[in-house]
């Protein structure tokens, strides 16, 4: 039994075979041959390379009897590869791949070039019958990706090792050079917790393949992080653990710095750490300072807390009242300095910090830039607005204890009769008798 495919001019493969029936056992041999000089068909199975290019070459026998497995001799190799991956903005050059049959198992040897950097494949299996197979990949300032929002160089020395039916992939991966813009990159939005998929593909564990992963990544002198206010570095390992079915969960520290934008300002980071102590990669804690130095005063940000659940102080050094430091903080004056334009940005400011020091920020801001606290009503609520007359008032409230929002307008009648007019969940609209005692 023979058969034979030619792809000339582009290359050529061809097989032949025999099976024979002896002493009532079937037998085959046979060989594969194959000399491609083109790769386009590649670009018809994916949109990730464009322009593939190489030469393949190689002969292959086997043989074998019944349902054994079969033994095999020879090799193939590729040679030449060079391709474009659009994507990540790469260009792909003297690509090699050499996969040989032995009698004492497979060889894969295999490198490639990616900017000057390179990536060196080595792994194989034995001749055993349930020989695992292991691989290696390691190289020195290969560029994964080179986009606007993503320029990575790593070094890798990783592992991947088959035992039974589960795989390890292990190592450390060096990350010398990196440019991340984390806006850019963010992933789409999640979806609710209470969002049920009902008609995804159902998996059997026990026949799905398992797998372990256990990553570090260690960021040098030249990984640039932007986005979300933040223009810097990062430095530090991070660690990471993930199983088949399960999140990927981080452990380690990674120090930041340069500088954050907030409250209108660009702020100098003083202390930046982002601990994972076996949390989800999403959930870190931070541990941040950034601040800015206004005459002999330093004022600044201290965001605690998780990724998720940040909180944020305001604090000075020396030591000042809330809202003297949130002035210092946003305008670079004290209170009392405060006019015109930055007014508003003070303003602006309180209203992002929420919560923060409600009555106090109420009350000291308000005697200054128009900040007024219905906390002291009983109302649970922070309003920031400022008296446009005399007589008429405008604000807008955010809730302290639970979440929501109202626009407020009161316009004063005469010196003991009030008109307010409230507008949020509820709309309604009163008339306020005012008791001076």
């Amino acid at each position: 039994m023979v058969s034979k495919r030619d792809a000339a001019p582009e290359g050529k493969v061809s097989s032949s075979g025999r099976l024979t029936l002896a002493n009532g056992e079937w037998q085959y041999e046979g060989d594969v041959h194959a000399s491609v000089h083109r790769f386009d068909v590649i670009e018809a199975f994916t949109s990730q390379f464009a322009s593939p290019r190489g030469d393949m070459s190689g002969d292959m026998q086997f043989r074998g009897r019944g349902l054994e497995r079969p033994q095999w001799s020879g090799a193939f190799a590729v040679t030449g590869f060079a391709a474009e991956l659009p994507e990540l903005g790469l260009e792909l050059s003297n690509g090699a791949l050499a996969i040989a049959a032995v009698p004492t198992g497979i060889i894969v040897r295999g490198a490639i070039t990616s900017e000057g950097g390179q990536l060196i494949l080595d792994g194989g299996r034995g001749a055993e019958a349930h020989a695992p197979w292991h691989f290696a990949l390691s190289g020195e300032n290969a560029v994964l990706a080179d986009t606007p929002a993503l320029r990575l160089v790593v070094s890798p020395a990783l592992t991947l090792q088959q035992r039974e039916h589960d795989w390890l992939f292990g190592g450390r991966v060096a990350i010398p050079e990196a440019r991340i813009d984390a806006e850019v990159l963010a992933p789409p939005t999640a979806l609710s917790s209470d969002v049920v998929v009902i008609d995804a593909e159902a998996v059997d564990a026990a026949d799905a393949e398992r797998w372990s992963a256990d990553v570090t990544l260690a960021f040098g002198e030249q990984a640039k992080l932007t986005g979300y206010g933040f223009d810097g570095r990062l430095r530090g390992d991070l660690r990471l653990l993930q199983r088949s079915g399960d999140n990927a969960y981080g452990q380690g520290q990674l120090q930041v710095s340069g500088r954050y934008a907030a409250y209108g300002q660009r702020l100098t980071i003083r202390r930046g750490r982002v601990l994972f102590a076996n949390s989800p990669l999403d959930e870190p804690t931070l541990d941040i300072e950034a601040e800015r130095k206004a005459g002999s005063a330093v004022a600044g940000v201290r965001v605690t807390g998780t990724a998720r659940t940040p909180r944020t102080e305001i604090y000075s050094r020396p030591a000042l009242p809330e809202s003297e430091a949130l002035a210092l903080l946003v305008t670079g004056r004290n209170l009392r300095g405060v006019s015109g334009a930055d007014r508003q940005r003070l303003s602006n400011a309180a209203l992002a910090l929420g919560t923060i020091g409600g009555d106090l920020l109420a009350s000291n801001l308000g005697a200054e830039i128009g900040i007024t606290g219905d906390a002291a009503r009983g109302t649970e609520a922070f309003t920031i607005g400022k008296y446009l007359t005399p007589k008429l008032f405008i604000g807008y409230g955010i809730g302290l204890a639970r979440r929501g929002s109202v626009l407020i307008v009161r316009y004063l009648i005469r010196d003991d009769i009030e008109f307010e007019a409230t507008n949020g969940e509820q709309s309604r609209a009163s008339l306020n008798y005012i008791i001076e005692k």
